[in-house]
């Protein structure tokens, strides 16, 4: 026997059910942290652009 050639796996034919991907749901809820977040989500004006490139000089 070539111990370097494939080998099917015992179950390999066998089937799982699973359930659907969540991906596919709809996000329902929003918790604290993302409300936080999303308070950010503003557009910055062009002084605070600045600012925040100019941060580390």
């Amino acid at each position: 026997m070539n111990s370097s050639a494939p080998h099917t796996a015992h179950e390999a034919e066998q089937r799982v059910a699973s359930r659907e991907y969540t991906g596919t749901r709809e996000f329902l809820g929003r918790g604290k942290s993302q409300k936080a977040l999303s308070a950010h989500d503003t557009p910055l004006t062009i002084d605070e652009v600045r600012e925040l490139l100019n941060r580390n000089k």
